[in-house]
């Protein structure tokens, strides 16, 4: 016997439905951090909350959902205005949690 089950939809946030109707990008219009990266010398994170721990090999940011690390050699903060951050150094990875 087959039963005929429906499938949930995943509802989406209004607050994302809302960002794709005024075709606004979803990282400035929902504080999510974008992250930019040259090589492996750079990168910038927008929509950062704070700097949660600094030291040469690496460097924590708090942004609204997330904790990013970076882990490297020689890191120093370049760049860093109320919404940006800018790194320089050997970075070696870059994590979430």
């Amino acid at each position: 016997m087959k039963r005929n089950r429906k499938r949930k939809k995943i509802k989406e946030p209004f607050s994302q439905k809302v960002a794709k109707h005024l075709d606004v990008p979803s990282d400035v219009f929902l504080d999510i951090p974008r992250i930019t990266m040259q090589h492996n010398t750079e990168l910038r994170i927008e929509n950062y909350k704070t700097v949660l721990e600094y030291e040469e090999t690496k460097i924590q940011f708090a942004c609204k959902t997330y904790i990013i690390t970076v882990t490297g050699q020689n890191l120093t903060i370049t760049l860093i205005t109320d919404d940006e951050v800018g790194v320089c150094g050997l970075i070696s990875s870059v994590s979430f949690s």
